[in-house]
C-alpha cells in the first residue's frame, strides 16, 4: 500500500507534485472525501482538506504553493503545505488544470444548457475571464472529461466522453415464442 491509510480506505485522482516528493490524492475513508498528500517513498500522509467533493481531482500549481481540487460546490485551492482552503470558483468544474502559479483554466457549463464554456481564473483576485463561451455539448457522462492538461505553447490535452446508440426496428420476421415470451407479450 503507497500510503499509511487503513486498508478499508479508497485512494482517487493521484497527482505528482512539481518536485516529485509528494503525490495528492482524494481518499474516502467511510463516506466522506478528503484531500490528502503522502511523501513518496513514506507512509507520511497529511490530510490537507477534509469534506471534498467525492471523486475530485487534485491538480498542484506549476510551483507546488498549491493543490486545486473541488469543495463546497465549488473550486477551491489549498496551500500544499496545509493551511486554510480559498474558493476561487463558486461554481461546479467539469476540468481544470494550471496555466501558470496563479491562474486555473477551468471547464464549466456554458449559459447554453448543455453546454461547455471555458473560463481562465485568477486565483489571487478571484477574477473570472471567458475564453470561450461554447465550447459544444457536454457528453453524457459520468464523468465526462476525464483529464485535462495544460501542454505550455501548445494549449490542452483532454479526453471526451462519447456515447452513440442506435435505434433498431425490426419488422416483417415471426418472433420465436419460446426464445422471448416477454417479448411477444408486448406485441399481443
Amino acid at each position: 500500500m503507497l500510503t499509511g491509510d487503513p486498508g478499508f480506505s479508497m485512494h482517487d485522482s493521484p497527482a505528482w507534485s512539481p518536485d516529485g516528493d509528494w503525490l495528492a490524492y482524494t481518499r474516502s475513508i467511510g463516506p466522506e472525501f478528503s484531500l490528502a498528500k503522502v511523501r513518496v517513498g513514506t507512509k507520511e500522509t497529511v490530510t490537507l482538506l477534509d469534506h471534498i467533493e467525492a471523486f475530485s481531482r487534485s491538480v498542484w500549481s506549476p510551483d507546488g504553493a498549491w493543490i486545486a481540487t473541488e469543495a463546497g460546490g465549488g473550486l477551491v485551492r489549498v496551500p500544499s503545505n496545509g493551511g486554510t482552503s480559498e474558493t476561487v470558483l463558486p461554481e461546479p468544474p467539469l476540468a481544470y488544470d494550471w496555466v501558470d502559479a496563479r491562474r486555473l483554466v477551468v471547464l464549466v457549463a456554458s449559459e447554453s444548457i448543455g453546454h461547455l464554456a471555458m473560463v481562465e481564473v485568477d486565483t489571487v483576485t478571484k477574477q473570472v475571464k471567458t475564453l470561450n463561451p461554447d465550447l459544444g455539448t457536454i457528453p453524457v457522462a459520468n464523468q465526462p472529461i476525464r483529464g485535462f492538461s495544460f501542454v505550455k505553447g501548445r494549449g490542452f490535452l483532454t479526453s471526451l466522453a462519447s456515447a452513440r446508440s442506435d435505434v433498431w426496428l425490426l419488422e416483417g420476421f415471426p418472433l420465436p415464442r419460446r426464445y422471448f415470451p416477454w417479448l411477444q407479450a408486448l406485441f399481443r
